[in-house]
């Protein structure tokens, strides 16, 4: 079983940039729609204590810009933030850290193609996909506790706030 905390792409965002993801990398696109993650298992001690803080948030407001498309890891293509990340670094430092710490730094991506599944693709990156970037600001008002289990589809567990 493994869990993470995630900023979901609202709409239209999560839309447009799924289209990319379902042509470039249809199996990472069948087990979780576009996302970036805010807390990985390897981030946590003790999920009871990620569970309480997210359940106290008043709010979650992190808005954030990307540039065109970058490879990584030998054919994985993601989305880089081009903008300050002081507000996904504060939501992940009051979620993982408590006051007064900071969280190992993590930097704010879109995974288009994973990595690990560029050996069981069969479709080549085109041009227009190589070259891809979202030409807005991305608003995310909610993080989502999601799970795992046994490489299936990721499933919510909830949304915070609520």
């Amino acid at each position: 079983m493994r869990r993470q905390v995630s900023l979901y792409l609202p709409e239209p965002a999560r839309a447009t940039i799924d289209a990319v993801r379902q042509r470039v990398d249809p199996i990472q696109y069948g087990l979780i729609p576009a996302h970036i993650t805010l807390c990985r298992d390897d981030d946590v001690t003790d999920w009871a204590v990620v569970e309480r803080r997210l359940a106290e948030l008043g709010r979650v407001a992190v808005t954030l810009e990307f540039g065109p498309t970058r490879a990584f890891d030998g054919g994985g293509l993601l989305l880089p933030v081009i903008t300050a990340t002081m507000e996904f670094d504060d939501l992940r430092a009051r979620l993982l850290a408590g006051a007064g710490q900071l969280p190992r730094p993590l930097a704010p991506h879109i995974t288009l193609r994973h990595p690990r599944n560029v050996a069981r693709l069969t479709t080549p990156i085109d041009h227009d996909d190589a070259g891809f970037s979202y030409p807005a600001p991305i608003h995310f008002t909610q993080a989502s506790l999601i799970e795992q289990a046994d490489g299936d589809p990721w499933r919510v567990i909830a949304v915070y706030p609520g």
